[in-house]
């Protein structure tokens, strides 16, 4: 049985994942500098029907927290994590730390507690704390599979931005759609049944199906690739680039949300196309995988 402590509940000695804890938590952090939110000028582009969303960095805010993110070490943050970023442990091998420089408020990282490389294929500790993670705040769940991947940083982490934030990936609804034309990108998708995302041990084998049948399997780490997940799909995106026309992305812009760093990266978006961007970085546009 566990007990209540103020507004998070531990059950033994650990703090469990609640929504009212991770606020909490990102209040504290707020006032005490330890969270620093990134400031961006935001707007809404469409590359053909496919609506996205542009964000641009701004660099004028007093806050400093843009160039303290541009500049921030490289040194790994999560050994030892910012204990002001801490919000509870999921399952028995990761925390729940909060992104020390969002961009949408809520922004949830599930860290593994040791050091594991992020090229490393997911595995079923990794799916046990996504689920309990979703159980509580449903959301959309990202990976990035290395520095080509957009991976900022090399241990091992998984990310979750809560609908309660009160974002919605533009691409949302073609994300949903079973053969969807309009995103050419290569990708593979897998429709959940409404008891899959709850069941750590068929998500596994779901997603090591995805890497299979896009041949990134090798001896040793994956090829590089994005991963979203929501309680209704998973889309997996192989990559082949980094970055296009000095343009990097992660796997949000695969879901129609693209940060750049100024306005001349957004107009060259709008110049070659979101859609195209995309395609380039994902090794072409073929669409779903046959």
């Amino acid at each position: 049985m566990g007990r209540a402590l103020g507004n998070s509940f531990v059950e033994g000695e650990r703090t469990v994942l609640t929504l009212l804890n991770a606020q909490t938590v990102a209040d504290e952090a707020l006032r005490s500098g330890a969270l620093c939110p990134l400031t961006t000028r935001r707007f809404e582009s469409a590359d053909g029907e496919l609506p996205f969303e542009i964000r641009i960095l701004d660099r004028t805010k007093e806050r400093g927290c843009s160039k303290t993110f541009e500049n921030r070490p490289r040194a790994n943050p999560f050994l030892p994590y910012d204990p002001a970023l801490y919000v509870s442990h999921v399952g028995e091998s990761h925390v729940c730390l909060l992104n020390k420089y969002p961009i949408i408020n809520g922004h949830l990282l599930l860290v593994t507690s040791e050091f594991r490389d992020q090229r490393e294929a997911l595995d079923l500790d990794d799916f046990t704390a996504l689920v309990q993670a979703l159980r509580v705040a449903d959301g959309l769940v990202f990976y990035n599979s290395g520095r080509i991947a957009g991976a900022s940083q090399q241990h091992k982490h998984l990310q979750l931005v809560p609908w309660a934030a009160g974002w919605r990936p533009p691409l949302e609804r073609w994300l949903e759609q079973e053969d969807c034309q309009e995103l050419t990108f290569r990708h593979l998708r897998r429709q959940l049944e409404p008891d899959d995302w709850e069941d750590e041990s068929r998500l596994l084998s779901h997603y090591l199906g995805l890497l299979d049948e896009a041949k990134l399997t090798t001896d040793s780490f994956p090829l590089p690739y994005n991963l979203l997940m929501t309680r209704r799909y998973l889309v997996l995106i192989p990559r082949s680039k980094e970055s296009f026309v000095g343009i990097s992305v992660n796997a949000l812009g695969f879901c129609g949300a693209l940060l750049v760093f100024s306005d001349d990266q957004a107009a060259r978006i709008e110049s070659v196309g979101a859609m195209q961007v995309l395609a380039r970085l994902a090794g072409g546009s073929v669409g779903l995988f046959s």
